[in-house]
C-alpha cells in the first residue's frame, strides 16, 4: 500500500537485519537502513543492570502471559508442559515488576506467531542473563550482539543510544 511512499523516502529504518530482510523481500526498495537495535531509557537500563545479577531459580522457565494472540502464550505453555518444565507465567503487571519477576527465571520461552522485528522482551531477558528458547520469528536473533547477555549486552544497548541517533542524523545530513 505504501511502497511508493517508502521507495521515495530518504531512508526507511529497520530495527534488525531480520526486519530489513522482510521489508526488502516485500518492497524491493534500496533505502532501508538497519539501526541494529532499539532504544531503552537509561533508567530502564540501570534497572536491568541491577536485576541482571539476581540469583536464578534453577530450571524455572518464564513465559510471557499475554492476551495478544500473536504473542502465542499457548504454544510456550504447551512447550513447557510437554517437556515437563517448571514455568512461570509473567504478564499484565507494571514494567518494573515484570522485569523483576523475569530476572528470577533461568530461561525465557517465546514463540510468536508473526515476525517480531526486534522483540524487546527477548532482548530484556538476555540483558537479565536468561537463556532463550525462541522460534525463528524473533528479529533480535539476527543481530551480531545477540550472542551477548547481562552487563555486556546492557553496555551495547547503552552505546546504541548514541549509535542509532548518529545513523538517523547521517541519513538526513547526507
Amino acid at each position: 500500500l505504501n511502497k511508493e511512499f517508502l521507495a521515495n523516502a530518504r531512508a526507511v529504518f529497520s530495527q534488525t537485519l531480520f526486519h530489513q530482510e522482510i521489508m526488502y523481500k516485500n518492497l524491493q526498495i534500496d533505502n532501508i537502513v538497519n539501526l541494529g537495535g532499539n532504544l531503552w531509557s537509561t533508567t530502564n537500563l540501570t534497572k536491568l543492570k541491577l536485576l541482571s545479577e539476581t540469583k536464578k531459580q534453577s530450571g524455572l522457565h518464564a513465559i510471557l502471559y499475554s492476551d495478544i494472540p500473536h504473542k502465542n502464550t499457548v504454544e510456550a505453555l504447551d512447550y513447557c508442559l510437554s517437556h515437563q518444565l517448571n514455568y512461570k507465567l509473567i504478564g499484565n503487571i507494571p514494567y518494573s515488576q515484570f522485569i523483576s519477576e523475569l530476572s528470577q527465571c533461568e530461561k525465557f520461552v517465546f514463540f510468536p506467531k508473526t515476525p517480531e522485528t526486534l522483540s524487546r522482551v527477548v532482548v530484556e531477558a538476555r540483558m537479565l542473563n536468561l537463556n532463550i528458547i525462541v522460534n525463528n520469528l524473533v528479529g533480535a536473533t539476527s543481530e551480531p550482539w545477540f550472542k551477548y547477555r547481562g552487563q555486556e549486552l546492557i553496555d551495547i544497548m547503552l552505546n546504541k543510544r548514541e549509535e542509532i541517533v548518529n545513523k538517523i542524523e547521517y541519513c538526513f545530513e547526507n
